[in-house]
């Protein structure tokens, strides 16, 4: 829709499409937040765009939608890149603390606050139903689809033997790639805070009479900590092009880092298709006019 959307040609929307016959109109866009679904165009993260409003692309004679949202509105990614460690004990690379955990939750064990948990209350879920009520509206022939997101880093009982933490940075002072630099307390950490979004988008989409499907569980095995078979890539740091910023002088992160990989995209598409295929099935279909039977003449 703009340039600077990074907009995958083989994302879930296009091969769900492909394989079911459908007409995509892709509105997907890097760093889209609520705001830019409902009623704010989005300036793409290199500045060289402006996507329009996401909505607006939706009508009466809109059949299928899908769509994953409120990640950003929690701003996982600039959570994760607080959260980058030096070692599985820490500490942080910046700011200053031991652990992620520490950062976000205040307080002692007696009385614990923890920021990201107030946030996703107090302003993702509003947001959250806002918008799916708002697509509803736009789209009121529609059979909608909200898609969670799948699991970044693993659930308990699925992290490899000898935890999850690898270095960005390897000991010759090359970038690993798809690194995995979080404190072993950080990944139950981020893995909580993954599944109350997943909750809270359930609970908001069904609200508003959408189809929640939810791909948190079914890829805890498959995070981006896994060692074999991971649907999610890690973190690459790069010093040049399109990237996120860490903090760290110099570095930053490499675009598509925490979301699907090629592996996990396929999933995606299979666990959705299957869905809308079912979708399609229940839509009307056109009845054909008859070809009138020529009348005979002598």
């Amino acid at each position: 829709p703009a340039s600077g959307c990074f907009q995958a040609e083989a994302n879930y929307p296009h091969l769900v499409a492909d394989a079911l016959g459908l007409d995509l109109d892709d509105r997907t866009c890097s760093g889209a937040v609520t705001a830019n679904v409902r009623d704010t165009p989005q300036v793409t993260i290199t500045g060289a765009g402006t996507a329009p409003i996401q909505v607006d692309a939706l009508s009466t004679d809109t059949d299928i939608v899908t769509i994953s949202i409120g990640g950003n509105d929690l701003g996982f990614a600039d959570v994760a890149a607080s959260c980058l460690a030096q070692a599985a004990d820490g500490p942080l690379y910046l700011p200053d603390f031991q652990n992620c955990r520490s950062l976000y939750v205040q307080g002692s064990e007696h009385f614990e606050f923890d920021t990201l948990k107030a946030k996703l209350d107090n302003t993702v879920t509003p947001a959250l139903r806002g918008t799916f009520a708002l697509i509803a509206a736009k789209a009121p022939n529609a059979h909608v689809f909200v898609v969670g997101y799948p699991a970044i880093a693993p659930g308990p009982g699925y992290a490899p033997a000898g935890g999850c933490f690898t270095p960005m940075v390897a000991d010759d002072g090359a970038f690993q790639v798809d690194a995995f630099p979080f404190t072993d307390i950080d990944t139950g950490y981020l893995h909580q805070t993954e599944v109350r979004l997943d909750a809270a988008i359930r609970a908001a989409a069904e609200e508003a009479g959408a189809t929640y499907i939810s791909t948190l569980e079914q890829t805890e095995s498959h995070s981006a900590c896994a060692k074999t078979d991971p649907f999610i890539r890690g973190i690459t740091l790069v010093t040049s092009g399109p990237s996120t910023p860490t903090g760290i002088p110099g570095l930053s992160v490499g675009l598509g880092a925490l979301h699907p990989n090629s592996a996990g995209v396929s999933f995606l598409a299979t666990r959705i298709g299957a869905a809308v295929a079912d979708a399609v099935d229940m839509l009307p279909r056109a009845t054909p006019t008859p070809t009138p039977t020529p009348t005979p003449t002598a």
